[in-house]
């Protein structure tokens, strides 16, 4: 996780799960809108849109990866999960127990 994902987790007391999903939610907000100078909605479809172009999403998987610290194995029974910001969050969660470790 970067220091500045880890700086959002850790400013005051320790967060709700709310609030920790929602910080993950901000990270990858703000990827998406400087990349593609769009602000996205929580449930906005990636795909529907047309914003996923192979490299856009080879870059947001690399942005995730390194801004969270995980690795993501097998892309294409997860592509589904970069459909939405929400969906996005809920991977990141699942695969690094983000969530539960900010909550402890």
């Amino acid at each position: 996780m970067t220091s500045a994902t880890q700086e959002r987790l850790d400013q005051g007391a320790r967060p709700t799960e709310a609030t920790a999903m929602e910080q993950i939610r901000t990270t990858i907000r703000e990827f998406i809108a400087n990349s593609l100078s769009w602000d996205l909605h929580d449930d906005e479809d990636l795909f529907a849109l047309g914003f996923v172009k192979s490299l856009f999403i080879l870059q947001l998987i690399l942005f995730i990866e390194r801004e969270f610290d995980l690795t993501i194995e097998n892309v294409h029974s997860t592509i589904e999960s970069f459909r939405t910001v929400n969906r996005i969050a809920q991977l990141v969660e699942r695969e690094t127990g983000l969530l539960y470790r900010s909550c402890q």
